[in-house]
């Protein structure tokens, strides 16, 4: 029972960066729009990747197939958090413009971030393959159950702390742009494109603290 709305989600999900990605409005083609749908493809594969590796009794021959999703599960992960953190930043970059522009970002430097969300993400998995296996009686089959206590002290350690460092800069730099959001409303002048600019941005501001206060929650479940 509990698999039918993880699948749901991950269907309305997989159809929401679809829509987004393909839209021909330029609203969702800013920085903010790029690196959700980047992110959530990380997170993405990191959950289907997880349900297969966890939910399937996989036989020794086939541990390859395991150990694969461990690589694709951890660097969804980590793509994901590099992905909230970019998203904080370029906030904070938005808030900090003279214009508020969206997108302030060049198109070779987003190309350079995405490549380094993918890049460093899946490095950082590379130490995965070196891991041993554990393995299980089930009905007299043995199966792999997960990689072995070493390999997962090693994994939790450096996870917790690439999520310490993700914390405390998406702390200062959620306090850095909450003040310009701030400064923002004391100098704005009064009419109505005035208060539609504010009202995007306040409204944009919202939307990435939900996005760093799930990650967050996340955290604290791993």
């Amino acid at each position: 029972v509990d698999e039918i709305p993880e699948c749901i989600c991950i269907v309305l999900y997989s159809i929401l960066l679809i829509r987004i990605a393909i839209s021909r409005d330029s609203y969702f083609h800013t920085p903010f729009y790029t690196f959700f749908i980047t992110t959530g493809v990380c997170g993405l594969i990191s959950v289907i990747s997880f349900v297969i590796g966890s939910r399937t009794d996989i036989t020794p021959h086939w541990a390859w197939i395991l150990r694969l999703c461990w690589v694709v599960n951890h660097a969804g992960a980590i793509g994901s958090m590099i992905g909230k953190l970019i998203i904080v930043v370029h906030r904070r970059s938005v808030l900090n413009h003279p214009d508020l522009r969206e997108n302030d970002w060049s198109r070779s430097l987003i190309i350079r971030l995405i490549a380094l969300q993918f890049v460093v993400s899946f490095l950082s998995a590379v130490r995965i393959f070196f891991y041993d296996y554990k393995f299980t009686e089930k009905d007299g089959v043995t199966t792999v159950l997960t990689y072995r206590d070493d390999g997962l002290v090693t994994s939790k350690a450096i996870t917790t702390t690439c999520y310490i460092i993700y914390g405390v800069i998406s702390i200062i730099l959620t306090i850095m742009a909450s003040k310009s959001l701030a400064h923002i409303s004391s100098i704005l002048e009064e009419g109505p494109t005035k208060k539609e600019i504010h009202r995007q941005q306040r409204n944009m501001f919202f939307i990435v603290v939900l996005c760093v206060s799930s990650h967050f929650i996340k955290a604290l479940h791993q």
